[in-house]
């Protein structure tokens, strides 16, 4: 390519990856990774800096974009296109001489049909939250009635207290708790159905109730305006949701060296699944790619002192976010909490190495993004030493979050 790029290859390397988080929460500036560890350990870091190249990233990144292509355009988990990754993950580290686990788990999948709102039989544009509970064809009904306008509006039972929410369909406000919360407590007060009104003006309020939760109740979302006019103009509601949750399995990939301390253990990471709406170039192939190269540059037998777990998850986005998910052994993927607490682990999530923050970024966009993106060469240099110093590593300082991308609302 030109200058530019090969430029950027020389000095970035991209192994930079494995520690940008820990740049953005300030580790690093915190505790200097060279000037605390061996000699040894500071040149280890340099010379893998200078092994792992942006154009073998990009190789991977290319082989994602294939298989993305030839599976109708996504590698979103439980597709074809998420097997295949599997099996690209696979085979290019069972070549490189690595044990390759790929432990099974069960996830929950929401799907939504049609969704409606009616008030006083007026139709309200509506969306349904995510894992929100279904109704028959004849949906639920009941009178309207909002929870009072405040500071934590819906998010304890007292908030209810002299309304007659048994049998109704509640209105409140987003904010302040989470909608699992808010589902909880109108059920909790005997309500039918929940209809919250966004706290924001945008074109479309979208959110989760959260995989796990036992949602008993439809829960639907209006705008800030719609909110505000069935407030002063309630009347009789009913709620019409066309839902379901089906449980799916699917696999993640995990690889460790064979050599290094496995009770001070680096866990470097990355989400393997793309949404359905595209390939996931960026968020995550970008991760996959940095994580994948550097393993491959490592090899199953490093000169390190601390064993180096490589992982890569699949459902995080449905919901599964890998950095709240346990350290994983190799052999099941679920630690017990006594595995959990023998092992001082420090860890990086790698994810969205390139901007801008897409899904569907292309390949060839991703390319011109990371010409943008110098990643500083120490932060590469502070994920080596860790693998390869001599003293134990700080369980406490475990690293978790992602690298480049935009903000989440929970609520």
């Amino acid at each position: 390519m030109g200058p530019v790029w090969r430029r950027s290859t020389a000095a970035v390397a991209l192994l930079a990856a494995l520690a940008v988080v820990a740049a953005l929460v300030g580790c690093s500036r915190e505790q200097p990774e060279l000037r605390r560890t061996a000699p040894a350990a500071a040149d280890y870091a340099r010379s893998m800096r200078k092994k792992v190249t942006a154009d073998a990233i990009f190789a991977h990144l290319q082989r994602l974009q294939q298989i993305a292509d030839a599976n109708g355009g996504n590698r979103a988990v439980a597709t074809p296109g998420y097997d295949a990754s599997v099996e690209y993950i696979v085979k290019t580290l069972g070549d490189k001489g690595f044990d390759v686990q790929t432990p099974g788990f069960d996830f929950r999948q929401f799907e939504s049909g049609e969704v409606s709102l009616t008030v006083n039989g007026e139709t309200v544009p509506t969306y349904v939250l995510q894992y929100s509970a279904g109704t028959g064809p004849d949906g639920v009904s009941g009178p309207l009635v909002a929870a009072p306008a405040e500071d934590t509006p819906g998010c304890s039972a007292s908030d209810y207290d002299g309304l007659p929410v048994s049998g109704a369909v509640v209105l409140v406000d987003r904010g302040s708790c989470q909608f699992s919360v808010k589902e909880n407590v109108a059920v909790q007060r005997g309500a039918v159905g929940l209809v919250i009104a966004d706290n924001l003006t945008e074109q479309r309020m979208s959110g989760t109730l959260g995989a796990q939760t036992d949602v008993k109740i439809p829960v639907v979302c209006v705008s800030k305006a719609d909110g505000a006019r069935l407030r002063t103009a309630p009347g009789a509601t009913t709620i019409k949701v066309d839902a379901k949750v089906k449980t799916l399995k699917a696999r993640n990939v995990i690889a460790q060296t064979k050599t290094g301390s496995t009770q001070n253990v680096v866990v470097v990471d990355a989400h393997l699944d793309s949404v359905a709406q595209g390939p996931g170039i960026n968020h995550n192939g970008s991760g996959v790619a940095a994580v994948l190269e550097t393993a491959q540059q490592m090899g199953p037998s490093p000169p390190i002192q601390n064993a180096v777990r490589f992982a890569f998850w699949g459902a995080e986005e449905l919901g599964l976010w890998a950095p709240l998910r346990p350290h994983p052994p190799r052999d099941t993927g679920t630690p017990s909490p006594r595995e959990e607490a023998d092992h001082n682990t420090y860890r990086h999530s790698i994810s969205r190495m390139a901007c801008p923050p897409t899904p569907t970024i292309s390949t060839t966009r991703l390319a011109k993004a990371f010409l943008f993106r110098p990643l500083a060469s120490r932060w590469a240099r502070s994920f080596c030493a860790r693998a390869s110093a001599t003293r134990p590593v700080d369980r406490k300082r475990t690293i978790c979050g992602e690298g480049v991308g935009g903000t989440r609302r929970g609520r």
